[in-house]
């Protein structure tokens, strides 16, 4: 085995580590979205209708947006989260 193909071994290690690190850190970032952000912004939500506020037309195109993009990791936890009247 020459340097050249060590090197090219390693760097494709590395290139490997780093994918593999990116896949974790967007299933961490997705987990987090889904557990702890959706949840607080549902309840939002709700206060603002309640208080009949003018936000919450900004607030449901966010939640559009984020239902939109986390689709596949809120349909599993769906069950289990307040959403009422969003769609």
């Amino acid at each position: 085995m020459g340097k050249d193909e060590e090197v090219d071994d390693t760097s494709e290690s590395a290139q490997k580590f780093i994918e593999a690190k990116g896949r974790i850190l967007n299933k961490l970032v997705k987990k987090n979205m889904v557990e702890n952000i959706i949840p607080i912004v549902t309840e939002l939500k709700i206060l603002l209708q309640s208080k009949h506020s003018p936000l919450l037309k900004d607030l449901m195109a966010y939640l559009a947006d984020m239902m939109k993009e986390y689709k596949n990791e809120i349909s599993g936890k769906a069950q289990s989260m307040p959403f009422q009247g969003v769609s």
